[in-house]
Parts: structure tokens; C-alpha cells; sequence
């Protein structure tokens, strides 16, 4: 890959993150903080039921919270 494909590619995921932040700083639903804990699970190579529990118990708790 040259690096022009790579700067492209870099431009392209920063915009996406910077679209995606808007509406997570405005209304941060509680669900998002489970798909993030089962990214980084996932990320991790956890089994999928681990993955499946940390999602919704991370989600529980941000909702009691809220």
C-alpha cells in the first residue's frame, strides 16, 4: 500500500469518528457503552458468551446510574 492509499485511509476513518462524536456527545445512549465494551472484548478475543454478559451488565450499570 502506498502511502497516499494510507493517508486517504487515516482522512477517512477521522472524519467517520469525528461524524460519529456529535451525536454521542449530545445523547450518549446506554447502549453504546455496551457495543463499546463488546468491541474491545471482542478486540481482546474474549469467548462470545463473556462478550455477550460484559455488554449487558456494563449496560445495566450505566442505566442504573443514569
Amino acid at each position: 500500500m502506498s502511502d497516499v492509499w494510507l493517508v486517504v485511509l487515516l482522512v477517512g476513518a477521522c472524519t467517520i469518528a469525528f461524524k460519529a462524536a456529535g451525536p454521542v456527545q449530545l445523547g450518549a445512549d446506554e447502549r453504546l457503552v455496551g457495543v463499546g465494551v463488546a468491541a474491545v472484548a471482542v478486540r481482546l478475543r474474549a469467548p462470545l458468551i463473556a462478550v455477550m454478559v460484559l455488554a449487558a451488565v456494563s449496560t445495566a450499570l450505566v442505566r442504573s446510574v443514569v
